[in-house]
């Protein structure tokens, strides 16, 4: 693994009985994967939708060393094993998460997200850049119409 990466890992129930949150750190060589899914709260389900989606993270990271491309295939990879799950168990309203991953080879390091779980990317203890949500406030922000201050607090703050 680069020892010049570091990473920490934390979750929190956000004050619901089920953590719906599940987290994965992958080695193949010289390459590194690492990815969180929050499974969406008040759908039902998300514990399962996250947890599924990680193990689809580590099966396609297993198989390939092709870091370019690794995360946009294995995000489509995930919403169809994720979509063939919420048809088999008949609960295509719920099962749902979000996901973020970074992956890096020798040389660089990728990040993709879907939803609002957010990537960050620290330097000398501060945000170099982080990921923008897929969420409504966040859209919000882009067009001007609310502060980003406002996202946190803001109705549709979970709605994608």
């Amino acid at each position: 693994m680069n020892t010049n990466l570091k990473y920490a890992i934390y979750t929190d129930a956000g004050g619901r009985q089920i953590n719906e949150d599940s987290v994965g750190v992958f080695s193949n060589g010289d390459n590194n994967c690492y990815v969180l899914c929050d499974g969406l709260g008040g759908h039902g389900m998300g514990d399962i939708a996250s947890s599924l989606v990680v193990n689809v993270f580590e099966d396609q990271f297993k198989k390939t060393d092709d870091m370019v491309n690794f995360l946009g295939s294995t995000f489509t990879a995930s919403q169809d094993v994720l979509m063939a799950e919420q048809m088999l168990r008949k609960a295509k309203s719920k099962m749902k998460t979000t996901a973020v991953s970074v992956v890096t080879d020798e040389e660089n390091a990728y990040m993709g997200h879907i939803g609002d779980s957010r990537g960050y990317v620290f330097y000398k203890n501060k945000v170099k850049t982080r990921t923008m949500d897929h969420s409504i406030p966040q859209m919000l922000v882009l067009s001007k119409q609310i502060k980003e201050e406002q996202i946190r607090n803001h109705p549709d703050r979970n709605m994608l």
